[in-house]
């Protein structure tokens, strides 16, 4: 997701660093700009925060219809979201792409502590099923969903539509329940204090803050607010920067999941149904 304005200071590193990793990269935007590659144009749009969720709402529709066939995992981020894809493939591997399920970093729905949804800006990601009943069944009906023309936050918009659907919220945290999906850079999470009981952090992240020195994970998986040096920095010590000496760890994969195995977050997923019924019916 990106703006006319942020092409040139923001969209195009994406594409240099993180992006080109995915097996496709679409910037969702107002204006074409043939230096990002494949774009989604929204046209005589206004481009502005308050008209985020019409255009989450235009671009899932879009990526449904062209690559619902053709793609397993849907991951939305942001202009400023730096994402390790090689540590999300990691994660998503043990889960079908035919389960609906979804994942990010975990905030609290506003009154209510036992729902949730996921932070636009730590980026969420939708199995193919979850893209599915989003786009047959929530989208289409307003009493469920919210229409196009409402100005709310897109991430608690998606969230809501979701969870309308019985596509459930899966818990990304590693297995020391340290964070995969981070909603601050790095630089904020290390050094800065966060869990001061004065900013909206604490009171909005449904997992319990701590110093983050004992919460992000090792294998974490994206970051927000990253500035383009923040990216490329990141991008030199994953990828080129070397070590002498350093010990080689043979990758580990894990054995596919079953439905029943995987690990939901009780207090939010409540449902009238079976999880087991769910899958089967998708």
């Amino acid at each position: 997701m990106t703006t006319p304005a942020n092409h040139k200071t923001k969209a195009i590193h994406v594409r240099r660093t993180w992006g080109k990793r995915c097996n496709r990269l679409i910037f969702v935007t107002s204006e074409e700009d043939i230096d990002l590659g494949e774009t989604f144009v929204l046209h005589n749009f206004t481009d502005t925060y308050n008209a985020l969720w019409t255009k989450t709402r235009r671009a899932f529709k879009y990526v449904y219809e062209k690559y619902a066939n053709e793609m397993d995992w849907f991951l939305k981020a942001d202009d400023d979201t730096f994402v390790f894809v090689e540590n999300l493939r990691h994660l998503l591997y043990t889960y079908s792409p035919e389960m609906p399920i979804y994942f990010g970093h975990d905030f609290k729905f506003i009154f209510s502590d036992n729902k949730h949804y996921m932070s636009g800006g730590a980026g969420y990601v939708l199995s193919r099923e979850a893209l599915h009943r989003l786009n047959r069944a929530a989208l289409a009906n307003s009493d469920i969903c919210p229409p196009e023309d409402t100005s709310l936050p897109e991430d608690w918009g998606m969230g809501k539509c979701l969870h309308a659907v019985d596509v459930l919220a899966g818990d990304s945290r590693d297995a020391h329940n340290e964070l995969r999906f981070a909603p601050f850079n790095p630089y904020g999470l290390l050094i800065a204090d966060y869990v001061e009981e004065d900013i909206w952090y604490p009171t909005m992240t449904f997992y319990h803050p701590r110093l983050c020195q004992n919460c992000l994970s090792k294998h974490a998986i994206s970051f927000h607010y990253m500035k383009a040096d923040y990216m490329y920095l990141s991008d030199f010590f994953l990828y080129q920067f070397e070590l002498y000496n350093s010990r080689d760890e043979p990758e580990v994969l894990q054995q596919k999941l079953r439905w029943e195995e995987i690990k939901f977050l009780k207090s939010f997923n409540v449902w009238n149904i079976t999880s087991n019924q769910i899958y089967k019916d998708s």
